[in-house]
């Protein structure tokens, strides 16, 4: 990966590929039609930082974010 992956982000641009959002080690993310979708892959919970006096609602679990976004050890939700 520490060669493959800058190779990868540097293909970006020229493949249409927009990056997703900045994420703790372990956590992918992604925005697709105004909506991100998150996936925890490690087996530790993991916390996502959201602007100040910006509130998010997780679809898949139904909760209401503030100030962070929780994720549980290999934890998935999707945020608007």
């Amino acid at each position: 990966m520490s060669v493959i992956g800058p190779l990868v982000r540097d293909m970006y641009t020229d493949l249409g590929v927009e990056r997703g959002p900045e994420t703790p080690s372990g956590v992918y993310a992604r925005v697709v039609e105004g909506r991100t979708l998150y996936v925890n892959t490690t087996g530790e919970e993991k916390a996502i930082p959201i602007r100040i006096r910006s509130r998010k609602r997780g679809i898949i679990s139904g909760t209401s974010y503030d100030g962070a976004i929780r994720l549980k050890p290999y934890d998935v939700d999707l945020v608007e």
